[in-house]
């Protein structure tokens, strides 16, 4: 099974991750840039197959239960930023004790959750599904796509988590490369 999901296993609707696909993404997980090109891919393709008009990522720490935006493709709302402490709520209960996506498709939904849920509807923005990428048993890191209300359809969701072996492996390049800047080389 998941050979098939890793070389584009399709959901029904003719959405694939391809070879082609698979490929690029090796060769961006090889690159020197901390992880950026990989989840840029990520990006690109959740795109494609899913549909995101504000994508970001989050690389969590369950030691110090702080999370930090590693990714993001609107600098100018969403910056690349410092740790935060997690919010206990039901995006937490949902993503990080559960470890299940989060889906919520109004603004409502978000007001409850998300504390910048003005600055989400000022972008024309009224929907989100957070997908928690586990490694070793814990949360990592957690890709979020933004879109219009009512846009995460069952189906956009299913087709979100068949991306997960690719925002993992992007997930571990970028953590990998935090990792190694932080280890002082052998002597």
């Amino acid at each position: 099974m998941l050979w098939l999901a890793l070389w584009g296993y399709c959901n029904g609707e003719g959405r694939v991750m391809t070879q082609h696909d698979w490929a690029q993404m090796l060769a961006a997980t090889a690159q020197p840039d901390g992880g950026a090109s990989a989840l840029a891919l990520c990006r690109d393709v959740t795109v494609r197959l899913v549909g995101a008009r504000l994508f970001t990522v989050m690389v969590y720490d369950p030691a110090t239960q702080l999370q930090r935006r590693i990714f993001t493709d609107n600098a100018a709302a969403y910056p690349v930023s410092g740790e935060k402490p997690l919010s206990v709520g039901p995006w937490s209960e949902a993503i990080i004790d559960k470890q299940v996506p989060f889906v919520g498709n109004s603004l409502a939904e978000l007001a409850v959750v998300f504390p910048d849920h003005a600055l989400i509807g000022s972008l024309g923005l009224g929907s989100v599904l957070n997908v928690p990428i586990v490694i070793e048993g814990a949360v990592r890191s957690v890709f979020n796509m933004l879109h219009e209300p009512d846009y995460f359809t069952p189906e956009r969701v299913a087709t979100a988590l068949m991306l997960r072996p690719a925002y993992a492996l992007a997930s571990l390049a970028a953590i990998l490369a935090e990792t190694s800047a932080q280890t002082p080389p052998n002597c």
